[in-house]
């Protein structure tokens, strides 16, 4: 029998200061990030590479967060890029996502083998 397909949504860009602190203080730069694809479909059991690209270079963390219809936003795990250190939230498994550094400003999150409650909203952002 041949497993299911998912569809994965994923937001096409987002451009935002991630830091509310220093929002309110007035100081936030305009980072743009963007991300792609912005659509995938695949079969339970593969992976998938999702790839999030920042026109700055000084932010030194890229948060990953998924949306779901029955969870909501939520944060999924944050990249530190000086340390190379994934850190999961609570409720998110390390050995299920890998996030590589192929260039400078470009981060790349592999959710290593697809499940059905992977199906979510996508996003990435930078401090």
């Amino acid at each position: 029998t041949m497993a299911p397909n998912l569809k994965f949504y994923l937001s096409l860009s987002l451009s935002l200061c991630l830091s509310l602190s220093l929002c309110i203080l007035g100081v936030c730069s305009g980072v743009l990030i963007s991300q792609w694809p912005t659509s995938v479909t695949e079969r339970v059991g593969a992976s998938v590479k999702i790839q999030c690209y920042q026109n700055e270079t000084d932010h030194d963390y890229i948060y990953w967060y998924r949306q779901t219809p029955t969870r909501g936003f939520q944060l999924m795990t944050y990249y530190n890029r000086l340390s190379k250190q994934l850190t999961p939230e609570d409720g998110f498994n390390k050995t299920e996502y890998e996030v590589t550094e192929p260039q400078n400003k470009l981060v790349v999150l592999r959710i290593v083998s697809v499940k059905p409650e992977d199906m979510a909203r996508y996003f990435c952002a930078a401090s």
